[in-house]
């Protein structure tokens, strides 16, 4: 209708293995992955858009060595999720939201069964908001602009290490279930203010004074975990690295004959 639609769409995709695969094993077969989706859309007052979409995605015939150090097509996975969006492109105010619930789950190298991606998230949230003022340029003291990113996330899997063995006089790290525990959640939170200015005869150079703040709420956001091997004591010390925390960008940007017409 004017204010609905409704579509789908179902795909199969191939993908061929790469040169080294090949080498090894030349009756490898292509990566294969089935694609269905489904999604409603509905137009809404004050030019608001919404939408839903579900989607379901197979793979089969992955490309994957097995315990032999050998590569075979006997990987497998699937990726399923439901995808909630709100919209608006006009007027001052625009920007969307949404949220995504998923799973995603894969059959990899030396494993024996499908275990959680490394890049399922359950949860996932974003939000991008922008106010332009009305007449931007002319009082150029003012913002033109203000833009508020947020991005909230459920953290990925990671194999957990649960202690140290020793073996001919090697420490070996002894792992968990493949991909069983979680990382910490992400949030982050960045903001920008852009100020302008136009000039020459037409108007047709723009000036740009920006004020980019990243995290603005210093969450502190896992980077990478490390394990480190204490010999004398034959134990594991967990060393967590995170992102930096509030950080503030300036920049300028000069557009020469960005507005001639």
């Amino acid at each position: 209708t004017r204010s609905t639609k409704l579509s789908g769409s179902w795909g199969i995709f191939n993908q061929t293995p790469v040169l080294y695969q090949l080498n090894q094993n030349n009756a490898l077969k292509s990566n294969h992955c089935q694609h269905s989706i489904l999604s409603l859309r509905q137009y809404l007052k004050g030019g608001l858009e919404a939408r839903v979409e579900a989607y379901y995605k197979r793979y089969d015939r992955l490309v994957m060595f097995n315990n032999n150090l050998n590569f075979v097509n006997e990987g497998y996975g699937e990726s399923r999720g439901l995808e909630l969006m709100l919209k608006k492109e006009q007027g001052n105010l625009s920007g969307w939201i949404s949220y995504a619930l998923s799973k995603s789950e894969r059959r990899r190298n030396l494993q024996d069964l499908a275990y959680p991606f490394y890049f399922d998230q359950r949860h996932a949230c974003n939000v991008i908001l922008n106010y332009s003022r009305k007449n931007a340029g002319k009082r150029w003291i003012f913002p033109s602009a203000y833009t508020l990113d947020f991005r909230y996330a459920s953290g990925t899997p990671y194999t957990p290490i649960l202690g140290l063995d020793t073996l001919s006089g090697n420490h070996i790290l002894i792992a968990g279930v493949i991909n069983s525990s979680r990382n910490p959640y992400f949030n982050n939170l960045n903001l920008k203010i852009v100020w302008m200015l136009y000039a020459g005869r037409a108007k047709q150079h723009t000036f740009q004074f920006y004020v980019d703040v990243w995290n603005v709420l210093s969450v502190k956001n896992l980077v990478v975990r490390q394990y480190i091997v204490n010999k004398e004591q034959e134990t594991v010390i967990v060393r967590n690295n995170y992102a930096t925390g509030f950080y503030p960008n300036l920049g300028i940007r000069i557009d020469f004959n960005s507005n001639k017409r």
